[in-house]
């Protein structure tokens, strides 16, 4: 009995961990990182920061930019979905072409970028800047104005306005893609990158009605197999697979516990009185 309480107690808590989990990535053009296993599937935010940092390798400080990226309101899975993946195709070229890389598939409900900061900080010695994403098109052309410390590496955080929509996120793509512009005039290859979200969003809550209406696939998908033409799967589906084998599991116990009640197979009559 214990042991199916632990299976269905573990079961339980993944299911719920899977509703609400933001994506973590990091790539370099140069060999600053050095992808570790990850024990865990899915990393509480308070692990999230230190976690992350796991994956940088011994010369991480020898980066002249180690910048972070934030995009607020997103969801893992918002990266596999057909209304939201092409929003995302800028940050997915980037990751793919990268000369060292690392994932941490999830994340349970945000990363603590201010702990982020800090590790980077003492780590290195770093200069902490925090720039948001309407400040960009000020150094568009002005790159001389950007801070760059002497003889220090520089942490900045680079915020962008929340997802609340696929035409918002579709913004911020070209925001990245400026940025990424900048870091490679300002420094050339010598930079590493952090993709995350300092806020999740609930993979049951759709970004927009906008976002809905592009289900049906398009015209250069019209022949593809069903397989590339949808996403059959999703976080939200294993939520409700998982829901539905924890009753199962339910529902089968109860059924042999029944199945297993014995009952006499004669009963002793009253001892008669002499």
């Amino acid at each position: 009995m214990k042991i199916y309480t632990i299976a269905l107690l573990s079961l339980v808590s993944s299911v719920l961990a899977f509703e609400k989990t933001v994506p973590c990535m990091m790539w370099s053009p140069r060999n600053y990182l050095e992808p570790k296993p990850v024990n865990q599937l899915v990393i509480a935010a308070d692990d999230a920061p230190h976690t992350f940092a796991s994956q940088f390798g011994p010369n991480i400080c020898d980066a002249k930019i180690v910048t972070l990226i934030d995009q607020p309101k997103i969801h893992n899975d918002d990266f596999t979905s057909s209304q939201t993946a092409e929003a995302f195709a800028v940050v997915k070229e980037h990751y793919e072409k990268a000369g060292t890389k690392a994932h941490i598939s999830y994340i349970n409900d945000e990363m603590d970028i201010k702990d982020m900061n800090a590790i980077m900080v003492m780590k290195c010695d770093s200069v902490s800047m925090h720039m948001e994403a309407k400040e960009l098109e000020q150094l568009i052309g002005n790159e001389d104005d950007f801070y760059m410390p002497k003889g220090r590496s520089l942490y900045t955080t680079f915020v962008l306005p929340p997802a609340k929509d696929v035409e918002t996120l579709k913004e911020n793509a070209k925001y990245i893609e400026q940025y990424m512009n900048l870091l490679e005039t300002l420094v050339g290859d010598n930079y590493v990158v952090l993709y995350t979200s300092s806020k999740g969003r609930k993979t049951t809550a759709p970004l927009n009605k906008r976002a809905l209406t592009g289900r049906a696939p398009r015209a250069e998908q019209a022949n593809l197999p069903i397989f590339a033409k949808y996403q059959l799967f999703t976080p939200g589906i294993f939520m409700g697979i998982g829901v539905s084998f924890l009753l199962l599991v339910i529902l089968v116990i109860g059924i042999t516990w029944l199945g297993g009640i014995q009952t006499p197979i004669r009963f002793e009559g009253k001892p008669k009185k002499q």
